[in-house]
């Protein structure tokens, strides 16, 4: 008796393919080629091995996926080659001696060579090894698992039986009976509820397929199923390499094409939800190849994740959660937020009233974001996340595909769809394009959820009735205080009230914002450090996160001196200090004194520090930001001036906001470049420049923060800004004590040799603002320096002339008395 040579190959090589090695050794009638297991890249060099005139068989190992791909290039290329292909669960190996599936491998194999012919059809069989119990059994469950594919297998297989074709191993084509009770049989499948987890009941249910396009689309699902039916819509064809079927083929199978085609047409679901590969609105040609969508095929075998990694919707979806949701835990916010998210999942009744949009209006939109991450939790199911800046850029095709993919996978998966549109931009363009995707989701009656910051905006853009705009009331303000208290609990920091308050004040974070800071917090921890230790770099972090998005407008400046450095008359000085008291006592009167009722505007605090040059101005609004521990946002106004019409108001807002975000001190110097008196307008550009200064006085009305503003030229100043200064602090010329006190603050003790009589002597005799005196106190330095000296007298008439000179002065003369 001729034995027949197999050749097991198989990827990867694992113990089902050396278990099945084993059994064919053993048995008499089979020769194992080479006497081991191959990699699929080796069957050739196997096959060399293997006499011409000897039957041949191979066996495939491995996942069903590969084996496909294998099997059908072997099928072409070896006419007298068997193939069986075991394909192994999901990749779970379970391996024993006396294992029943590799039985079932060699008795298919002998059934193969004994009774198989030359055509392609007739020689692959296939097997299915058992795998072990795994805790996710839909992954690796057998069709037994999944009763509506394996009703939609046996209806397509009944309908291309009936065509005259005889698929693996069938003798006989059915008989009309056995299609009409697979026809039935699938019916009955997709109306039981108990298969509603099944990927093809939830494409018939949730898109509202018709039976005929439910049928439609099994028949473009057969060739991703098994190779078989290819090799059947070849014949079909009677063309080898035309192995998937058309529209006319389809049409021919399941009754009168134009009828079916009309019926496609009208009820236009295949076109609307993007079911056809390559076809947008319209159904393909009845001649081109029609196959269904790469992603819903993979969604309809078992690849859950496989619509949101849909290369279309990638470059829109958020797939990382919001941050922040891990520091919200208020029962009340919660439920509430979950009721937003219930009604966003339910798809919008032809015949029924009720809000199809639902706008999440506020300055807080990350809050927002946070809080319905979080909300979604008990519900299994995440959000999608669309981030709507990423429309820019796109044609209007490429916005309509995306929201028909959006919309699809919406209903298919159940999930609520949230627009984030929170950051976007207020252009033309944009606009345009935001319209065109509310079009599309409202025309697929799906509802969705839009995070925003201008409400009237987005409601001219949805253009319809149906619009519910959610108050920010929802999120209280203590939520913000609540989650900061959170993060710190975790850090394991115990802070009190009063500290807690302060930070809130200080850095205007929202929860993913006190999260960040958290992770940053921990990230940079070094070993051991205590929790004394940890609170500063807590504070650190806050202050890094809060000012990472501040513009390139501003430079950001670290104050370095302390309220009571600065030399000012008592009266200017508790001005100073009245300034630190209303930002931080600000809360106690403006909410829980209800001052805030009073004041339909000015909640910030604004102030206008004026006098000569080098007075003391900048170094007080640094000092008052040191008080607040703020840092301080100045103004480039080389950067903020534009020629462009609109450029300066556009930069003016986000200098206002990025000081607003991250609880910055926000500073302008030379505040009359801006704020210029407007006289007569008698061209373009003072009527331009006069619409400017307009736009700052209404955006110094809504600021809620610190702005100070410096000038050495108060009289040119516009009235209408000093109208609406809190402060208005004159910095006088130093008298002779205040000097004093200057050059002593300017000179480091142990850096001079300086008496009280010397010291006298400088505030008496040179009459100098406190910019010029430190300007001659850092010269002295360095000339003492050069000479390895401390400084002296004579180290100070040599700065005080060049510094005199500069500004057109006198020389000073001074007795060069030197301490004992």
């Amino acid at each position: 008796m001729t034995k027949t040579s197999v050749i097991i190959a198989a990827s990867p090589r694992d113990s089902e393919a050396e278990g099945i090695s084993l059994d064919v050794g053993r048995s008499g009638d089979l020769q194992l080629v080479g006497g081991r297991v191959f990699g699929f890249d080796e069957i050739d060099t196997a096959l060399r091995g293997v006499p011409k005139d000897q039957p041949c068989a191979l066996v495939l190992v491995g996942e069903i996926s590969r084996l496909r791909i294998v099997e059908a290039i072997w099928l072409e290329r070896a006419p007298h080659l068997f193939i069986v292909c075991a394909e192994v669960p999901g990749y779970m190996v379970h391996f024993a001696l006396n294992d029943p599936g590799m039985k079932l491998v060699l008795e298919s194999l002998r059934e193969l060579v004994a009774h198989a012919g030359r055509d392609p059809l007739t020689r692959v069989s296939r097997v299915r090894l058992p795998g072990p119990p795994v805790a996710d059994a839909a992954a690796t469950a057998p069709l037994e698992a999944r009763p509506v594919l394996a009703a939609a297998i046996t209806w397509i297989r009944a309908v291309l039986g009936k065509a005259g074709l005889k698929l693996g191993g069938e003798r006989e084509a059915p008989a009309a009976d056995d299609v009409t009770a697979a026809n039935d049989a699938l019916d009955q499948a997709l109306a039981r509820p108990e298969h509603e987890a099944d990927p093809l009941y939830m494409l018939s249910r949730r898109l509202h397929l018709s039976a005929m396009e439910l049928r439609f689309v099994l028949l473009a699902l057969a060739p991703e199923i098994d190779v078989i039916f290819q090799q059947s819509f070849a014949q079909l064809h009677g063309d080898a390499s035309r192995r998937v079927g058309t529209l006319g083929l389809f049409s021919a199978l399941l009754g009168e094409p134009v009828e079916l085609r009309r019926e496609l047409s009208v009820t236009g679901n295949l076109a609307r939800w993007r079911l056809l590969a390559g076809h947008g609105h319209t159904l393909p040609p009845a001649d081109e190849p029609l196959r269904l969508d790469a992603p819903l095929v993979e969604w309809l075998l078992g690849n859950e994740e496989a619509l949101d990694q849909d290369a279309r919707l990638r470059r829109v979806l958020r797939t990382a959660a919001w941050p922040g949701a891990s520091l919200i835990d208020d029962a009340a916010e919660i439920r509430q937020a979950a009721g937003y998210l219930q009604l966003l999942q339910q798809p919008v009744h032809p015949a029924r009233n009720g809000a199809r949009w639902l706008l999440f209006n506020g300055d807080q939109t990350s809050t927002w974001c946070a809080l319905l991450d979080r909300a979604a939790r008990p519900l299994a199911t995440a959000p999608l996340r669309v981030n709507c800046e990423r429309l820019a850029g796109l044609d209007c095709a490429e916005i309509s595909e995306t929201a028909r993919r959006l919309t699809r996978l919406a209903r298919l998966t159940h999930r609520p769809l949230l627009l984030d549109a929170a950051r976007l931009e207020a252009t033309a363009d944009l606009d345009e394009a935001m319209r065109l995707l509310f079009l599309e989701i409202g025309g697929a009656r799906c509802r969705a959820g839009v995070l925003c910051t201008n409400v009237s905006r987005f409601i001219g853009l949805l253009g319809v009735d149906a619009v519910r705009v959610v108050p920010d009331s929802c999120v209280p303000q203590h939520a913000r205080r609540h989650s900061l208290k959170l993060a710190t609990q975790r850090l394991g920091l115990a802070l009190n009230d009063e500290l807690l308050e302060t930070l809130e004040q200080q850095f205007p974070l929202q929860p993913d914002g006190w999260e960040r800071a958290m992770r940053l917090t921990l990230a940079r921890q070094a070993p051991n450090e205590t929790t004394a230790q940890l609170t500063p770099r807590f504070i650190a972090a806050c202050r890094d996160v809060a000012s990472q998005a501040v513009s390139n407008l501003a430079e950001r400046l670290e104050p370095h001196c302390h309220l009571e450095q600065v030399v000012l008359p008592a009266d200017r000085k508790d001005q100073l200090w009245q300034i630190v008291h209303g930002v931080r006592f600000a809360r106690r009167v403006l909410d829980e004194w209800k001052f805030g009722e009073q004041l339909a505007y000015g909640r910030g605090v604004t102030a206008l520090f004026h006098g000569a040059s080098g007075t003391g101005k900048t170094m007080s609004a640094l000092a008052v930001a040191r008080e607040l521990g703020s840092q301080v946002l100045r103004i480039d106004l080389s950067r903020m001036v534009s020629k462009y019409i609109g450029e300066t108001e556009k930069h003016i807002d986000a200098v206002f906001r990025d000081a607003s975000q991250c609880g910055a001190v926000l500073l302008i110097d030379e505040a009359e470049a801006l704020m210029g008196k407007r006289g007569d307008i008698k061209d373009a550009h003072d009527r331009y420049a006069a619409i400017e200064v307009a736009y700052l006085l209404t955006r110094i009305e809504s600021y809620d923060g610190v702005a100070l503003f410096t000038t050495n030229a108060r009289q040119n100043l516009d009235p209408a800004f000093l109208r609406r200064l809190r402060f208005m602090i004159e910095f006088p010329r130093p008298d002779v004590a205040a000097r004093e006190k200057i050059w002593r603050r300017c000179l480091p003790w142990d850096s001079h040799v300086l008496d009280d009589a010397a010291f006298r002597q400088l505030a008496r005799k040179i009459d100098l603002t406190g910019g010029h005196i430190r300007q001659i106190t850092l010269q002295a330095a360095f000339l003492a320096a050069a000479n390895n000296v401390c400084i002296d007298l004579g180290h100070i008439a040599q700065a005080s002339r060049a510094e005199l000179a500069k500004i057109g002065m006198p020389p000073v003369a001074l007795e060069l008395t030197v301490a004992a």
